[in-house]
């Protein structure tokens, strides 16, 4: 039997989820990535194709009884699911004067709503199992909303909101929830042609990764609900 973490919103944040996978596994979890369509990450699933301890799974984060059967035959087949991660978002900039009721639907149901009905599938097989975890990722908007920002920021200020209301209800139960927030750009082509950042003004991968480790191994009597991350350069 198997520890099994969950990455759901494997889509996004490539060089995130690539330095996740590997770090989990070298510490022998069960690795079981997440996204709607896998077919623009080759790169993604071709690094990791000859390892025995992951799978790519093809799966809408909002179809919550599909997620279940998911948990369930996890369960079954792999062994007991420890971790979930979220890292479903998308990155919507418009001046809000230009922004449509379907920008601000679309930030919410991909950041949010999945994470919702994530959490609501996840968390019955979580509960059971001692040093769970969830791990909910925020950016700089889950703080601060910037101009030409406001779908979002709205979206992240409210997953913001779920993560702690999660702690307070499922902390008690044992389960650990956390809000991580990244307050800077990842190191990678993202970084360098959308915003053109050089690599010593963006987070390291590895060392983002790491973070995640900590935060599932912190002892019940020493939780954090919240850490937020950034380069040495960002202000703040």
């Amino acid at each position: 039997m198997k520890n099994i973490t969950i990455i759901g919103g494997c889509g996004n944040t490539s060089q995130l989820n690539t330095a996740l996978i590997k770090r989990l596994l070298h510490e022998q979890f069960y690795v079981v990535a997440l996204a709607r369509d896998f077919s623009n990450k080759v790169a993604l699933t071709a690094e990791f194709e000859h390892q025995e301890n992951v799978t790519f799974i093809e799966i809408d984060l909002n179809e919550k009884d599909r997620l279940t059967e998911l948990a369930e035959r996890l369960t079954q087949d792999v062994g007991p699911i420890t971790t979930y991660i979220h890292n479903a978002s998308t990155l919507i900039r418009k001046p809000f004067l230009e922004a449509e009721i379907v920008d601000f639907e679309n930030a919410w149901n991909t950041s949010v709503k999945t994470a919702i009905n994530a959490c609501q599938a996840f968390i019955p097989f979580l509960i059971h199992n001692a040093n769970s975890n969830i791990i909910l990722t925020g950016a700089t908007a889950s703080l601060k909303a910037n101009a030409n920002s406001s779908p979002f920021a709205i979206a992240k200020f409210g997953l913001r909101a779920l993560s702690q209301s999660l702690a307070r209800e499922f902390g008690p139960q044992g389960i650990h929830i956390s809000h991580l927030i990244i307050d800077g750009i990842i190191t990678g082509e993202r970084a360098q042609q959308q915003f053109n950042i050089h690599p010593s003004s963006c987070i390291k991968a590895d060392s983002l990764a790491a973070v995640y480790l900590d935060l599932m191994r912190q002892d019940p009597s020493c939780w954090s609900q919240e850490i937020d991350v950034r380069p040495a350069t960002e202000t703040f």
